[in-house]
């Protein structure tokens, strides 16, 4: 399988796609380690974030949003995610029968 090129750190020095950059990259880095694969580019991946503000509205509290696969199935990609709530993200792999062990909480 083919390498995808690095990007280059464009953002490194900007106060808001600096950090911005660096989430892309542990959510790209994160999908990988699930064996998921990544079709974003950072260009792509920041302009579904700002469609209706929703950075700053994204993060891991039940009512906080994320970026989630439709049917928890195939890449993350512009036409394979949608916008919900981290509460939400987990309440779907319940109905996609693809529930976690570690997201159960005791």
């Amino acid at each position: 399988m083919p390498t995808e090129p690095k990007q280059p750190r464009l953002h490194k020095g900007d106060p808001i796609l600096g950090p911005a950059y660096v989430k892309f990259c542990h959510q790209k880095a994160n999908a990988k380690m699930r064996g998921i694969e990544w079709r974003f580019t950072f260009d792509e991946w920041w302009a579904w974030w700002q469609v209706d503000d929703r950075w700053p509205r994204r993060g891991n509290k039940p009512e906080s949003l994320c970026m989630a696969r439709k049917g928890d199935q195939g890449p993350y990609s512009p036409d394979n995610v949608y916008v919900t709530t981290f509460r939400g993200n987990l309440r779907d792999l319940h109905v996609n029968g693809r529930v976690h062990k570690h997201l159960h909480q005791p």
